[in-house]
């Protein structure tokens, strides 16, 4: 953060919103941080630090999560990894391997295939956490990893937005077209129903790569628009909607924001002289 403020116009939510319209950030390029899925730490160490900077930020929520109500699958599935490390009955690890249609031969190759189970077969997680005796609700309501509607209201108060990030957390481009628009009207609106905001922002859950250009093009709708900004995560590039925004993913552990960002700015450069800064879609 303290990289971004000294090279960039922070974008306050009203010169944020003025970017949305058309306008251009300034003198110096602008930037706004967003965190994904509305995990507690989001309350209780990210925003005490961006509120005593001054700094605003996005924060993406997951409908399915707040109040500790669902958990992302893959969380899920790491639980479940952790519990197979200590698990000491054979018994128990001979089931899990009949469940997921892998031979036993040590505890690797079976937590291999859990943490690789897709969304469309969560319930072979809900299925091993019975074997294991493992209960998600329970892990929810005691260890509460999400943040509570009170808590995602409080921040609201203080300044930050808050957007959509799915209900569910699924990948959207396996989806149909319509199921995508449902999904992402969905999202927004019970978002925005629960957290009354200004504007109607989505980010994608995992990625937007995949998501057709017409799919975009109906979100952003000039008439009728289900958004009023959308978010990928493919870095420094141009998208063929203006209010589709590509982030710059920053969890790299081990690297700088300087050398990210520099890092970024090259193959930007590169993918400009090329001519191939704009994104394909279908």
């Amino acid at each position: 953060m303290d990289f971004f403020s000294r090279h960039f116009n922070v974008l306050y939510p009203d010169k944020f919103t003025e970017y949305l319209c058309g306008s251009k950030p300034g003198s110096q390029p602008g930037f706004i941080p967003t965190f994904d899925d509305g995990l507690r730490e989001v309350y209780g160490i990210v925003a005490p630090f961006l509120y005593q900077m001054g700094i605003p930020a996005i924060f993406f929520i997951n409908n399915d999560f707040v109040d500790n109500k669902g958990m992302l699958f893959r969380f899920k599935a790491g639980i479940l990894v952790e519990k197979i490390t200590s698990c000491k009955s054979r018994a128990t690890i001979g089931k899990l391997a009949e469940l997921m249609g892998v031979k036993v031969t040590g505890k690797g190759g079976l937590k291999k295939r859990i943490l690789g189970i897709s969304f469309k077969e969560i319930y072979l997680l809900e299925k091993a956490a019975d074997i294991l005796e493992l209960s998600f609700s329970e892990y929810l309501a005691v260890n509460k990893p999400y943040m509570d509607s009170e808590q995602i209201r409080e921040l609201q108060e203080k300044g930050f937005i808050i957007g959509a990030h799915g209900r569910d957390h699924q990948l959207l481009s396996g989806l149909g077209e319509d199921e995508i628009i449902d999904h992402v009207k969905g999202s927004i609106n019970g978002i925005n129903k629960s957290f009354p905001s200004a504007l109607r922002l989505f980010a994608f859950p995992f990625t937007d790569h995949g998501i057709p250009g017409k799919i975009l093009r109906k979100l952003h709708d000039p008439v009728s628009p289900v958004v009023d900004a959308s978010f990928g995560t493919a870095g420094l590039k141009q998208d063929i909607v203006h209010n589709h925004i590509q982030r710059i993913p920053m969890e790299l552990p081990g690297i700088s924001a300087s050398r990210i960002l520099k890092t970024q700015q090259i193959l930007s450069f590169c993918r400009r002289n090329c001519g191939r800064d704009m994104i394909t879609r279908k």
